[in-house]
């Protein structure tokens, strides 16, 4: 059977997904966020993450996928893999974190989060 497009897109993320943990046999904690971006802001704000994850690295992100619903182009999911909780705790507190949110924040419609351990 041929699977559609966004069930290739989403099995090949979660490959990537588990070989990278597999690699790096450390990451802790994943957060995911379903998030709507302003409209006709998308490509600023899916930027703006991008430049912005490698100040997230230096508090321990992982990884971190940016995936764009096929049937819904509108919706995009965020897929951040940290360390440890503690690492991710440290981001919340930062004063960086603040000033990163508050950017990217400007570029949103909503997005809830949620956070799941890695077994």
């Amino acid at each position: 059977m041929v699977e559609s497009l966004e069930e290739a897109f989403t099995n090949l993320a979660h490959s990537r997904l588990r070989r990278h943990l597999a690699e790096v046999n450390m990451a802790q904690m994943a957060l995911t966020r379903q998030v709507y971006f302003l409209p006709g802001r998308r490509d600023e704000a899916v930027n703006l993450l991008k430049q912005n994850e490698a100040i997230r690295r230096r508090y321990g992100l992982v990884q971190q996928l940016i995936l764009r619903k096929n049937v819904d182009p509108s919706v995009h999911l965020i897929i951040q893999i940290w360390e440890s909780e503690e690492a991710y705790q440290r981001w919340l507190k930062s004063e960086e974190r603040a000033r990163v949110w508050a950017e990217e924040r400007k570029l949103r419609a909503r997005e809830p989060t949620v956070t799941f351990t890695v077994v």
